[in-house]
């Protein structure tokens, strides 16, 4: 059996703002690919990078799903789209 844990509404907990320009939050995860799915550049995962305040959405394959390529991925987000 799976437990999943409550969330709790607690209004003594500071919120978070809400976001109002490009870049002021993100939201990101992998997405990891079979073998079998894999492109012609052997990527097998992908990076999917959303905006929260324009609900902007984009993905950036990758080989790996490191440090160094998810890095990579969110600075050129942020570069490019800034």
């Amino acid at each position: 059996k799976y437990h999943l844990k409550k969330s709790i509404y607690d209004p003594n907990k500071p919120q978070r703002p809400t976001p109002i320009n490009f870049g002021d939050a993100l939201t990101a995860d992998h997405k990891i690919l079979s073998e079998r799915n894999e492109n012609r550049h052997k990527h097998t995962t992908a990076l999917i990078v959303q905006d929260q305040a324009t609900k902007f959405i984009n993905a950036y394959p990758a080989k790996t799903n490191n440090e160094q390529e998810t890095t990579l991925a969110l600075q050129h987000f942020l570069q490019v789209y800034l």
